[in-house]
């Protein structure tokens, strides 16, 4: 048998519907995994279409085996059936895009490219499905097919999209055909509506702008979300997780959180599954309680450097341990305690054998059992305890310790 008489029998529609399914899935994981599946959808769908001899028959196979969903719609179909045509340059274009809508990337991208190589090429490879090119996308090079060509039923359920589109009061702000790209789902679009459309609400509207241009926000998604929480953002979060809808972004404080903290680590972490908000939270607390310990000491070194400046009573100095200051001090304890807290410190981190900081600051503390008052003035003590606190916090920082007294530690 040679291959003349080799039959290509056509692919059966149950695989084909499997296919976009399949596609539709991996769309919704990982990058690499998004990538292959958009290429996997645009040649189902193209290979799908080419079965039917016009749009009307189309749609209605895809309504019957439900891959209609609003992530494949009009206009996202129409780009997705486009980019079959040249499958090695989409591959490229997706690799390099930091967008997630199909009619985006070959509006913007993937399009131009075509039409400044060449303007014939356009015509050559774009599927037969003329009428369902995206309304924004240019076809100089398609002949304009008669409006009853689409079907009745198809025109309905188009037309209804565009009308809410339309009414829709995020039309009319920047960027808005980005985001209802990837918005898709209408009552989410009523929430983020009431906020955005607020002078207000402007700041929610940038940042996410923002999460969708650096990929923190996902693929377009169809999720129902009644409040201006973290989800509207990050539409991957969990629904029911406390502190996920614990936000309110029509606070300013919320949204400060959200670009100072939340989104930094969003975009550092690869796992987007439920056990990935716990990873994400501890995070988020972890850089909070840095920032806070770092304006706590930025303000605490203000006020010593004021307190200086304002002159020290005569026989005392400043005093700083492992960069903490420590004198003048706010805390209970005379300036001689803490000179014989300090000195007895260095003597004993001396000679304690530890392996870190914080062993050595450890040993340090358990030995003080042994020297509590009266043997030792509670005071010192104290003073020991700030000078441990310090050596654990940062081990390599500079001290300037006061001088050692006369008659050391027999007065503490």
């Amino acid at each position: 048998m040679t291959d003349n008489n080799i039959v290509n029998l056509p692919t059966p529609m149950n695989v084909l519907a499997d296919r976009i399914r399949g596609a539709l899935a991996s769309v919704q994981r990982g990058h690499i995994e998004t990538i292959e599946g958009m290429l996997e959808l645009a040649v189902a769908l193209k290979e799908a279409r080419d079965c039917f001899s016009d749009n009307r028959q189309f749609s209605i196979w895809l309504a019957e085996n439900e891959l209609d969903a609003e992530f494949i719609g009009h206009n996202n179909r129409a780009a997705l059936i486009n980019m079959a045509g040249d499958i090695a340059l989409a591959r490229i274009v997706l690799a390099e895009t930091r967008r997630t809508s199909p009619e985006l990337i070959w509006r913007e991208e993937m399009q131009p490219r075509l039409t400044s190589a060449c303007k014939n090429e356009l015509s050559s490879t774009s599927p037969p499905e003329t009428p369902e090119i995206a309304p924004n996308s240019p076809a100089e090079s398609q002949p304009p097919v008669p409006e009853t060509t689409e079907s009745k039923p198809d025109d309905h359920k188009l037309g209804a999209a565009e009308l809410r589109r339309s009414r829709s009061p995020l039309s009319k702000l920047p960027n808005a055909d980005l985001v209802l790209a990837h918005v898709l789902r209408g009552d989410t679009r009523a929430t983020l509506g009431k906020v955005a459309s607020t002078k207000k609400g402007r700041a929610l509207w940038n940042l996410l702008i923002e999460c969708i241009h650096n990929g923190a926000f996902g693929p377009p998604s169809n999720t129902s979300i009644g409040t201006p929480n973290l989800r509207i953002l990050f539409p991957w979060m969990q629904p029911k997780d406390r502190w996920v809808s614990g936000f309110d972004l029509t606070k300013p404080n919320d949204i400060q959180k959200v670009r100072e903290f939340i989104l930094p680590v969003v975009l550092v972490t690869e796992d987007r599954s439920a056990l990935a908000i716990n990873t994400i939270r501890r995070e988020v607390e972890r850089r909070q309680l840095q920032k806070d310990e770092q304006v706590r000491q930025e303000l605490a070194h203000q006020r010593h450097q004021q307190k200086v400046a304002a002159d020290l009573p005569d026989g005392q100095e400043e005093v700083i341990a492992y960069g903490t200051p420590l004198w003048p001090s706010e805390r209970s304890y005379s300036y001689e305690e803490l000179v014989h807290a300090c000195w007895f410190a260095d003597f004993m981190f001396d000679i304690l054998r530890a392996d870190t900081s914080t062993a050595r600051s450890m040993n340090l503390l358990h030995a003080l059992k042994f020297l509590e008052p009266p043997m030792i003035s509670a005071g010192t003590l104290l003073a020991i305890r700030d000078i441990a606190a310090a050596y654990v916090r940062a081990p390599q920082q500079a001290s300037k310790w006061p001088p050692k007294p006369s008659r050391f530690f027999l007065s503490a």
